[in-house]
């Protein structure tokens, strides 16, 4: 490689390097009987007549040799009839304001030194050979010199974070020049290419299409502006500015019909046409599309009223007099409710509106095509919209050239533990802010009224922080919530606790989709009620009981609903909900590892719990010191060693004996002097996932150092459950339950999947794992997409996973999602370890319906709202619904939800590294099983990849089934990141047989 880039370097400069050390040359060779030369100082390479060739030659240690020849990149000299744009855009951007400044620098230093025929490879190079970030800084200008003085001018200017923008296109029939469009039709060949394209199919004998006159001045008036406005939109999607929606005025309603595929070119410019000639408020023609509807590309969006019109109704306005209405101020208020924050106009002149939102122009008479035009696409850019820049300069000869490269913000990272040689383990979590640091209904109340605004608006602020971990400059006032990393369980807890402190109702969808965090200020202030607080809000209130903690307490919902199915008289009973993991590391100390583990085992209550026989949980006050069995198998045979660690992982199904100490196990096999290989075993009757990553956060902790200061708890489990047993006599849990009972008896049962077997025939059930992961970048691409359509990331995964369900099953079913929120009720409820989850049970429609409901998008979000509807009412868990939903629709045996989706996107507990267990090494194998469960879905989010298992018992779906549907899952996530037209498929059963195949 280090031969490879010295070639090219020398290719680049023309100077080939002198050859080092060379003092005198082997008597033997004579280099004047060969063409070989060997420089022995730095020689000129000139371009000439022949092409410039390297060749480069390795040898490998077995005796391989490679030899790769390299070429020149070829000049690629600009023609003088070749179209070139009057000015270029310099897109630039950054991570943070600190690295986008630094970065303007830098280009300030380049464009002295750039010569003015190098500037447009200079921009295109920095659009289309750069990652773009959310700090972002676009100048336009005609000369290096002019776009460094706008750089200069603008490195103080502090440029906000970018959001995607909704950007809406408005044609228009705003008075035509026959100036408008002259300049692109001279040097932009895809303008060109549009607008000869319609002027051959008005007029096919002519040969206007050909001619370098414009010929625009040449037609009717109408006709002229369809050709306009259609070549403008085409032009501004070639660079990668596609509508979420399209609005237009008079002939302006064609443009958009066209543009959004409803109708063709060709039937579009006839229906102009004949409205010229004719001469009509409304010409008689009818359209054979209306026959065979088409799939619009974006929504139409209807001048008078601002709502979404079907195909169907656009064809039928195009036959009404109702085309020649007016944007309505009714119509810009409903799109701004509907999200439109950019309204680019399609149109010879700008329209002179400012609200709603932000509107740009396409051409000025009084300023230059180029001018308005990349005004227009910098302000998107800076704005947040995505940029196709290799589409921007497609139709020019550009050449890519070296750049100043991107200022990384460095910062260091040390313990101090570090310095005295012990090996860094996992940092430990952040405090969580105290109750007494937060503001308070009757604080809040006690300020003057001027004052309560920004107050709260500050308080919202550090509370999202918190909750979001980050940057606190990330967080504005003006930041939409629908743009933070906030997830609906992040969201609920956010809520519950905003109720608890502030006394007033907040509904969820408050916090999802608000427009700003200061607008959900004034909201919650609206709503704040005189009295301290309100009794329909209130949560249990935990006096922890010390003196009690050894007593018995009963299990929750969840636990007693594992306890019972692990029975073998129940259909995939016989099993244990447990999780197993195996984790192999270098140099970690067994010794050390029992020790912290002791010290982990003495903090937690949960660690020592066992069952009584009578459905009751028990801590216990001692127990005998717990010591990690270590299996030596260093001196074995590799097919021993195999063997070995094959018994081993038998532990990945066990069921530990839950009325004796302990109910989990952790073993380790040395495998040499330096590598080791955890086994970790848990029953989730103790704990669930977040607890999992509390624990090995905490143990990890307690491993770099054995006298770690932890915080001492002062609640213990047992508290928290018997709080929530005393909470359900509270009219809050008795309206949830009220909400759940009214839907039970129209409530759909579970996914009708195919299967090989009746589940009562296994007997002993085995769970088998399907496990993908997406890249960083695909993820977040994902997640940006999916903020996009008003979607949550885990919104958009369960909708996903539904229509895979839907599409190898019934279209109506109800899904178990499996939760673990936590009630606010004291300040150490996210510091202790227990089993807090919780089912929440989703119904899902994915049957056909007619209207535009059925495409991906509008599932997902309606999905997602009743998501959302439901968590409101998330005090009643799903196990009590689902005693409930048998005794309704009684059914025997009792009814059970055996699909199963758990999201971890959300859980304060799980950030970077989900479990916490990255200081033990690389996971190699992992399994979860839960009783009376067919599939479960888990997904969760480990150093930016989300990683995505399924768990299937084993033998009940026909073979290769289940593979399938996993790989067509995986496509369809990955045809959501990266195909806007997924979203907007039409049918779900448009992708049936392609899934069935997969």
């Amino acid at each position: 490689m280090a031969s490879l880039i010295k070639v090219i370097l020398a290719l680049q400069h023309q100077e080939l390097p002198p050859h080092l050390h060379l003092q005198q040359l082997n008597p033997e060779i004579s280099l004047e009987d060969i063409p070989a030369k060997i420089p022995t100082g730095l020689t000129p390479w000139r371009a000439n007549s022949t092409p410039r060739l390297a060749g480069v030659n390795a040898f490998g240690m077995s005796g391989t040799n490679a030899h790769a020849v390299v070429e020149a990149a070829p000049e690629l000299p600009l023609s003088a009839n070749s179209p070139e744009r009057s000015l270029h855009i310099l897109s630039l951007s950054a991570k943070t304001p600190g690295a986008l400044r630094e970065l303007v620098d830098r280009f300030e230093q380049a464009l002295d030194h750039t010569p003015p025929d190098r500037l447009a490879d200079l921009c295109f190079t920095a659009g289309a050979g750069r990652s773009h970030f959310e700090h972002r800084l676009a100048v336009v200008g005609d000369t290096p010199t002019s776009i460094r003085q706008q750089l200069a001018a603008n490195r103080a200017t502090p440029v906000p974070p970018s959001h995607p923008p909704k950007i809406a296109f408005v044609f228009t029939e705003a008075p035509l020049t026959e100036q408008a469009g002259r300049q692109l039709y001279a040097t932009q060949p895809t303008f060109r290419q549009a607008i000869d394209r319609c002027v051959a199919l008005l007029q096919p004998d002519s040969p206007h299409g050909l001619s370098k006159d414009y010929p625009l001045p040449l037609i009717q008036q109408k006709t002229a502006l369809f050709v306009l406005e259609y070549a403008l939109a085409t032009l501004w999607q070639s660079w990668g500015t596609a509508p979420d929606g399209v609005i237009g005025v008079g002939v302006g309603v064609v443009v958009a019909a066209c543009v959004a595929g409803v109708i063709g070119l060709e039937t579009a410019l006839r229906w102009v046409v004949q409205f010229e000639q004719e001469g009509r408020s409304q010409p008689q023609f009818h359209f054979q599309e209306s026959v065979n509807l088409p799939v619009a590309t974006c929504a139409i969006l209807c001048a008078q009223t601002g709502q979404v019109l079907s195909p169907k109704e656009v064809l039928n306005r195009l036959e009404q007099p109702a085309l020649f209405l007016e944007l309505t101020q009714q119509s810009l208020q409903a799109l701004k409710t509907q999200g439109f924050t950019h309204f680019l106009e399609i149109a010879p002149q700008p329209s002179g509106k400012t609200e709603p939102g932000t509107w740009l122009s396409s051409l000025d008479p009084h300023r230059s095509d180029w001018e308005v035009l990349l005004s227009s696409l910098s302000q998107l850019y800076q704005q947040g919209a995505t940029v196709d820049w290799v589409g921007f300069d497609r139709d020019y000869a550009r050449q890519r050239m070296p750049l100043p490269t991107y200022p990384f913000q460095r910062q260091r990272y040390w313990k101090a533990s570090a310095e005295r040689g012990r090996k860094a383990a996992i940092a430990p979590p952040p405090p969580f802010p105290s109750p007494q640091s937060r503001l308070t209904h009757t604080a809040l109340l006690s300020l003057p009224v001027e004052d309560r605004q920004p107050r709260l608006v500050a308080d919202l602020c550090d509370r999202l922080t918190q909750l979001l971990m980050s940057d606190p400059a990330q967080i504005t006032p003006e930041r939409p919530l629908n743009t933070l990393d906030l997830d609906s369980l992040m969201a609920m807890e956010l809520k519950l606790d905003l109720e608890t402190r502030l006394g007033s109702p907040i509904a969820l969808t408050d916090l999802l989709e608000s427009d700003s965090i200061a607008t959900l200020a004034t909201r919650l202030l609206a709503s704040l009620s005189t009295t301290e607080s309100l009794s329909s809000t209130a949560l249990p209130q935990i006096i922890p009981a010390d003196g009690d903690r050894h007593q018995p307490f009963p299990l929750n919902d969840i636990q007693e609903a594992y306890w019972i199915g692990r029975n073998g008289l129940f259909e995939i009973g016989n099993v244990a909900a447990h999780v197993y993991a195996e984790f192999e590391a270098v140099g970690l100390d067994c010794d050390r590892l029992s020790q912290s583990f002791q010290r982990l085992i003495a903090r937690h209550d949960i660690l020592r719990t066992i069952l009584s026989e009578e459905g009751q949980q028990r801590i216990l006050a001692d127990v005998p010191p717990y010591e990690i069995a270590v299996f030596d198998l260093r001196h074995q045979a590799v097919e021993q060693v195999t063997a070995e660690l094959g018994v081993l992982r038998q532990r990945s199904h066990q069921m530990h004996n839950p009325y004796q100490w302990p109910l989990f196990e952790v073993c380790a096999a040395r495998l040499d002097d330096r590598r080791l290989r955890l086994f970790l075993s848990f029953d989730n009757l103790l704990v669930d996932a977040a607890s999992l990553s509390l624990l090995c956060r905490e143990w990890g902790q307690l491993y770099q150092d054995l006298e770690t200061p932890l915080v001492p708890l002062e609640l213990s489990f047992r508290d928290y459950v018997l709080a929530l047993k005393q909470f359900e006599k509270s009219e809050t849990y008795q309206r949830s339950l009220r909400y759940w009972q009214e839907r039970l008896a129209q409530f759909p049962l579970a996914p009708d999947l195919p299967l090989a077997v009746a589940p009562s025939t296994l007997k002993q059930p085995r769970f088998v794992r399907q496990t993908t992961t997406l890249a960083t970048a695909t993820w977040q691409q994902l997640k940006t997409r999916a903020a996009q359509h008003g979607l949550t990331p885990s919104g958009l995964l369960v909708a996903a996973y539904a229509k895979i369900l839907a599409t190898w099953s019934n279209r109506r079913f109800s899904l178990n999602l499996t939760t673990f929120n936590r009630l606010p009720i004291h300040p150490q409820v996210q510091q202790i370890a227990g089993d807090f989850t919780s089912l929440t049970l989703l119904a899902v429609d994915y049957s056909e319906q007619d209207g535009e409901d059925t495409d991906f998008t509008h599932r997902a979000r309606r999905l997602q709202r009743q998501l959302w509807q439901d968590l409101e009412h998330g005090y009643v868990s799903g196990v009590r619904v689902l005693r409930e939903l048998s005794r309704v629709q009684e059914r025997s045996p009792r009814v059970t939800l055996p699909v199963v989706f758990t999201s971890l996107l959300a859980n304060p507990q799980m950030k970077a590294d989900a479990f916490s267990t990255g200081w033990l090494g690389e996971r190699v194998y992992s399994i979860a099983q839960t009783p009376q469960v067919w599939l479960d879905h888990q997904v969760y989010e480990e150093a930016g990849i989300l990683v995505l298992n399924w768990d299937a018992v084993e033998g009940l779906f026909p073979a290769g089934m289940v593979d399938a549907m996993f790989t067509a899952y995986g496509r369809l996530l990955h045809a959501l990141a990266g195909q806007e037209e997924t979203w907007q498929q039409p049918s779900l059963c448009l992708q049936t047989k392609l899934c069935r195949k997969a």
